[in-house]
């Protein structure tokens, strides 16, 4: 810092570029690590709700012999919560099961982002022992 004729203190053009520098150093160096942090929290996320989809769906079959719902179809995060007593928010992730008719077989997904091209999805069926991320 300098001090000028009339005592005000403030910073110089050298110093105000250094300032700038570093702070352009430091978000390039921690937007990357961000966003992987940020992807793994979201794949845990979705490998969690399948897994709790999964549990939900093995009470169903128990209790109903099929399991939900007993029609070949798809069914989104609101029939999911809905007919398995759910309470699974898809904010931006997107949540589908497609279904076999008869009700013997599931493959549900979780995807990221929600909407658009898919960068990575999650899967879960009745024979994987927990969901998985592709």
């Amino acid at each position: 810092m300098k001090n000028t004729k009339n005592n005000k203190i403030g910073l110089t053009m050298t110093e105000l570029v250094l300032v700038v520098i570093t702070i352009g150093v430091i978000v390039a160096l921690g937007v990357p690590q961000y966003e992987n942090v940020m992807r793994d929290t979201r794949q845990k996320t979705a490998k969690l709700n399948l897994n709790i989809i999964k549990s939900a769906q093995d009470l169903f079959f128990d209790e109903n012999t099929k399991y939900y719902p007993a029609v070949a179809g798809t069914a989104d995060i609101n029939g999911i919560n809905t007919n398995l007593n759910l309470a699974i928010t898809a904010d931006i992730l997107g949540y589908s099961c497609a279904f076999t008719s008869g009700g013997s077989d599931y493959d549900c997904r979780a995807k990221f982002p929600a909407t658009g091209t898919v960068e990575w999805y999650c899967q879960v069926t009745k024979d994987m022992s927990e969901a998985a991320c592709y």
